[in-house]
């Protein structure tokens, strides 16, 4: 991202320009003839925006407002859905940005309450690869709170845990998930762990945070049977949580309390809060960016928690614990877990 200087926005201000952009929000047509310069309080500054509303014609004025609420209208435009690749590069931009702002030491306190959860286990699907017992295995070895993985059915009802809908990106084997049985699954892609394996291993040892993925559901009452049964043995709330892009996956799992549900946001963050809140669910997760103060405050006002991902970086947890965020998800989870475990060594007790 280009950073430049304008006469309205003091240089030191100025972190990142964004493109112009266009994009509806309910019956009216928002053109910004940019760029737009995201300053460091996230805000976003541009000189004019163009409104075309077919009951009001044309106007003109300045304006300002919240960057993740930009950044949501436009990732909803209505007929346009903005790439992954590109949010990827949008993501990977913030997190450069956000890891060199310096923030400061969190209190003790913030400290205490991190809860470092790491994203699909410490991993680097080269020599230890995600959502693996060996991954889970090492959030264990270096006492980290939490693990957060995926899990996905076989054709003979198996739930078993992995991301992706084949195992073709992590094991380089185009074997598609819900068309084989396990045993051949387990022959083909031994690494695969099942859910059942997963909660033995670690049930009240780490706590999961189990993602529910889109997929079929063949035998749905069956499949909640199952899922009732492996978790019978663990407290929901305590021991783990459900997590889902798709929060009406929840109604599978309708033995655990509606607390014990997150939504995961991406960009459509107004969307889910709503369906938190008017659901009575725990609350929601999503990236830092966009789970701003404002949204944060209101589910705390629900009596609900939220939880920021992906914190990559020194810099983004302090950001992260000094707004008061516990949950804390990432893909570095080892590394910032000693960041938080260190400075609770050096800080005084009261």
């Amino acid at each position: 991202m280009e950073v430049t200087q304008t006469s309205r926005t003091p240089a030191h201000e100025i972190i990142a320009t964004v493109a112009p952009f266009r994009a509806w929000r309910g019956s009216q047509l928002i053109i910004a003839r940019g760029p737009i310069w995201v300053t460091r309080n996230l805000s976003w500054q541009t000189g004019t925006r163009i409104i075309c509303n077919p009951c009001s014609g044309y106007n003109q004025s300045p304006v300002t407002g919240d960057f993740a609420d930009l950044f949501s209208a436009c990732a909803q435009a209505r007929g346009i859905q903005v790439p992954y690749w590109i949010q990827n590069i949008l993501m990977q931009c913030v997190d450069v940005m956000f890891a060199v702002w310096p923030q400061q030491v969190p209190i003790r306190n913030a400290l205490e309450k991190c809860k470092i959860v790491s994203h699909r286990g410490e991993h680097d699907n080269l020599s230890l690869y995600e959502n693996t017992l060996a991954a889970f295995d090492k959030v264990l070895e270096h006492g980290i709170w939490g693990t957060e993985c995926d899990v996905r059915w076989t054709r003979d009802l198996v739930p078993v845990i992995l991301h992706d809908s084949s195992g073709q990106r992590v094991f380089g084997k185009r074997l598609d998930i819900n068309q084989v049985d396990f045993h051949q699954l387990r022959k083909e892609l031994p690494l695969v762990p099942t859910l059942a394996e997963v909660l033995d291993r670690y049930g009240g040892k780490l706590h999961l945070m189990i993602e529910l993925k889109e997929e079929d559901y063949p035998d749905p009452q069956e499949q909640k049977q199952i899922l009732r049964e492996q978790f019978s043995k663990l407290t929901p709330g305590r021991d783990y949580h459900f997590l889902s892009l798709h929060p009406d996956l929840f109604q599978w799992v309708d033995f655990a309390p509606a607390s014990a549900c997150y939504p995961v946001s991406e960009t459509n963050v107004a969307a889910m809060s709503e369906i938190s809140i008017e659901r009575s669910l725990g609350g929601l997760t999503g990236h830092f960016l966009f789970l701003n103060d404002r949204l944060k405050h209101r589910h705390e006002l629900a009596g609900q928690t939220i939880g920021t991902g992906f914190i990559n970086s020194r810099n983004c947890l302090f950001r992260e614990l000094n707004r008061g965020i516990e949950w804390i998800f990432t893909d570095h989870a080892v590394q910032l877990q000693k960041v938080r475990d260190d400075l609770l060594s050096a800080a005084p007790t009261p």
